[in-house]
């Protein structure tokens, strides 16, 4: 029994490190390839709140050699904007308690739908970042590795 209270003792005392790595709301910014490794986002702060726009794209322009436009876009007006530059993390708020970003929504040009998300800091180089349709449990994770 002492055995197995030592050990659980240990793990509990090495997954706080592990939980506990985003200290600070400013541990988030900078540049991060998404999971495809197709596209880096930019996170920056503005007020409080973070934000993030894509920097680069593995695929800029189109066959035609034109930079790729956001056509999916459900608001027609927006359709001729440039994918590069686009901003497609709004308004993430940093929640000190759950140690992560909440509140901010995540938009995918691809498909042209916006959804929830939330952010967590998973290491000085992962980001785990969770976009969902109403609870976080229907949603979908995936995990950025910061670039260089």
């Amino acid at each position: 029994m002492d055995f197995f209270k030592k050990t659980l003792g240990i793990s509990l005392f090495l997954s706080s490190f592990a939980i506990a790595k985003a200290q600070n709301p400013s541990d988030i910014l900078g540049v991060w390839l998404t999971a495809d490794a197709r596209s880096k986002i930019e996170i920056t702060e503005r007020n409080g709140k973070y934000f993030g726009s894509i920097a680069w794209i593995d695929q800029p322009n189109d066959a035609s050699g034109k930079p790729r436009k956001d056509l999916e876009n459900p608001e027609s007006s927006l359709r001729s904007k440039s994918i590069l530059g686009l901003e497609n993390l709004k308004n993430f708020v940093w929640d000190k308690s759950d140690k992560r970003w909440e509140d901010g929504t995540i938009y995918d040009p691809r498909n042209g739908e916006t959804y929830a998300c939330q952010i967590t800091l998973k290491s000085d180089a992962k980001l785990e970042v969770r976009g969902y349709l109403g609870l976080p449990a229907f949603g979908r994770t995936e995990v950025w590795v910061k670039s260089k």
